[in-house]
């Protein structure tokens, strides 16, 4: 954890430089930024619709509370990416069998092939914004926030 730089009558400051979940924050942000143009710039997408995407993809069929436990965004920003990914066709939505009152999110061809368009950019970016650690510090990297989300 950072030190303050207390003297005598100063006040108690996180000094941001040495603050881990300041510098987690800024290296998120670098890196969603990254996501940003890929999807912004090229497909009309946002990095909201793209995160949705992305965890449907990887564990859908999935309902909007799902999505939302395994992602960051607020119920009201999945609401409004899943209605926009499905009028595009991206994204297909059944009922739940068993409860009347949720969902199933699921991709569909169409988005599969979105998807699957973007994933090749979308590693590359992310190997360039991790560019400056070798491929074993990103595989500790990555067991840490593993062992450090666990916690949570």
């Amino acid at each position: 954890m950072a030190r303050s730089n207390k003297k005598r009558g100063a006040r108690d400051v996180i000094r941001l430089d040495g603050f881990l979940p300041y510098g987690f924050s800024l290296l998120g942000h670098r890196l969603s930024l990254a996501a940003a143009d890929l999807c912004a710039r090229h497909h009309r997408l946002t990095v909201q619709e793209w995160k949705i995407l992305s965890i449907v993809a990887d564990g859908g069929p999935l309902t909007p509370f799902e999505i939302r436990r395994r992602g960051t965004q607020d119920k009201s920003t999945i609401s409004w990416a899943i209605k926009r990914l499905r009028h595009r066709g991206f994204i297909a939505t059944e009922p739940r069998a068993r409860d009347g009152r949720t969902f199933d999110v699921s991709l569909s061809q169409k988005g599969w092939r979105f998807y699957e368009a973007l994933v090749p950019e979308a590693r590359r970016r992310a190997k360039q914004g991790l560019g400056a650690i070798t491929a074993a510090e990103r595989r500790s990297l990555q067991r840490l926030i593993e062992k450090l989300l666990m916690r949570q």
